[in-house]
């Protein structure tokens, strides 16, 4: 999480957003929808280095979704995925090609059951090499608690990293969130409803075993039409 300051703005078919980092760089991106059916474009970069532009697909039809990702430098990145349910059952998975889609980069598999009281996962990442387990309960309709361990396999000597998340509606309807992990890193974010067209985000991170160290913030405002 970067010190950033993000401003978004969307209308029924087009949107716009952008974010100035704590380096002054101004990352952009420019979508449009239903260019054909369940199909949207976006087009993002850092202005104004044009080599790191890149095109998005999204597409969405029924229980199918899937995206793409393909920079447009001259020997470009690649990535994409998709995602498919079965009652309660998501399967997904995507990968990573590098050198214009000569070489596997990454790839990675899913699973996530989903009941009106509980949500669990499994993401086997990073080439085989990582495993997260995940799970989530829902203390009450406006209350949720949650962790995940992450685990590398292939013999690594690694301990296993967890982490602990808490989430809640406060009574003026605004979202609050805070997440612990095992190395320290604290996460903080809190979203609210300006109006029906604008929303606030407040978010914060910091080393909780190092508290002389700056913390990172961000705000972010998005306006919709």
């Amino acid at each position: 999480m970067e010190n950033a300051l993000k401003v978004a703005w969307k209308a029924k078919k087009y949107g716009l957003a952008a974010a100035i980092g704590a380096g002054g760089k101004v990352t952009a991106t420019g979508t449009v929808a239903e260019v054909a059916p369940g199909l949207q474009l976006s087009l993002s970069g850092t202005l104004p280095d044009a080599a790191t532009a890149r095109l998005g697909l999204d597409y969405v039809h029924r229980a199918l979704v899937a995206k793409a990702s393909i920079g447009l430098a001259a020997s470009p990145k690649i990535e994409a995925s998709a995602t498919t349910a079965v009652g309660d059952v998501a399967l997904g998975g995507g990968l990573s090609l590098e050198g214009g889609g000569k070489a596997l980069a990454a790839w990675s598999v899913g699973a996530a059951l989903t009941r009106p009281d509980y949500q669990a996962s499994a993401l086997l990442a990073d080439l085989g090499r990582t495993l997260k387990l995940g799970y989530a309960h829902n203390i009450d309709a406006r209350t949720v608690a949650g962790a995940e361990v992450t685990k590398a396999l292939g013999g690594s000597a690694e301990p296993a990293c967890f982490a602990l998340g808490y989430g809640k509606v406060l009574d003026n309807g605004a979202l609050a969130k805070v997440r612990l992990e095992s190395s320290g890193l604290a996460s903080l974010l809190y979203e609210q409803d300006l109006t029906p067209l604008a929303k606030l985000a407040l978010s914060s991170q910091f080393d909780a075993t190092s508290l002389d160290a700056n913390p990172k913030v961000g705000v972010a405002l998005a306006l919709k039409n």
